[in-house]
């Protein structure tokens, strides 16, 4: 339904368009849709910033001399308060996490039996390698991922369907292209963060 897309740059335009063609036109559709959560998450930056210079004048905080304290202001607005944290497990791919940069894709395959903690902002779920690629959500549930585009999200189009009140899970928040063979691909669309073990990043960096 092209009438949830903004209106604003054309973005309504493009997908209609995108829509009118067949399978050859996924990869465009897909870059399209990684752009527009991109736009969507600078806007909703945009919000919070203005919001937290309104609230200035009265929720700054000072310390013993009358100065404010540096980054006071902004602390409504965070989900996090480091994007690096401890689920406290031993196993060093479960160890410390980082947020993956949105927009970009991070490559992993698993070991057969093999599995992966994601945080989808500060929701435990897990990647789990046993045959196929399965996602288990944050209420144990055990989601088969096809080969292929599967989407995590709340949206009720998606593969991995997350419960509606779980407001800070975006509709389309992560997108795991199944490449067979353990083999797989994330991508990050959210507003506030998919959170993976550090090492996988590592990896993508290196």
């Amino acid at each position: 339904d092209t009438s949830i897309f903004s209106q604003d740059h054309g973005w309504r335009t493009i997908v209609g368009a995108l829509n009118e063609g067949g399978d050859e036109l996924n990869p465009f559709r897909r870059v399209a849709l990684v752009r527009y959560m991109q736009y969507l998450s600078s806007r909703q930056d945009i919000i919070k910033y203005l919001y937290s210079e309104k609230k200035k004048p009265t929720a700054d905080k000072q310390d013993s001399n009358g100065d404010t304290k540096e980054g006071d202001q902004f602390k409504d607005t965070l989900i996090f308060e480091n994007t690096l944290f401890e689920p406290g497990s031993n196993d060093p791919k479960n160890g410390e996490f980082e947020r993956m940069p949105k927009g970009e894709t991070i490559t992993t395959i698993l070991k057969s039996g093999e599995r992966i903690i994601v945080m989808l902002s500060k929701h435990k779920c897990e990647i789990e390698a046993n045959g196929q690629l399965f996602f288990i959500d944050q209420a144990g549930r055990k989601h088969v991922l096809d080969k292929g585009q599967n989407t995590v999200g709340r949206d009720s189009s998606g593969t991995v369907i997350i419960d509606s009140g779980l407001r800070d899970v975006s509709r389309m928040h992560l997108v795991i292209e199944n490449l067979g063979n353990n083999s797989m691909q994330l991508t990050d669309l959210s507003a506030h963060g998919t959170y993976i073990p550090s090492v996988l990043l590592e990896d993508h960096t290196n």
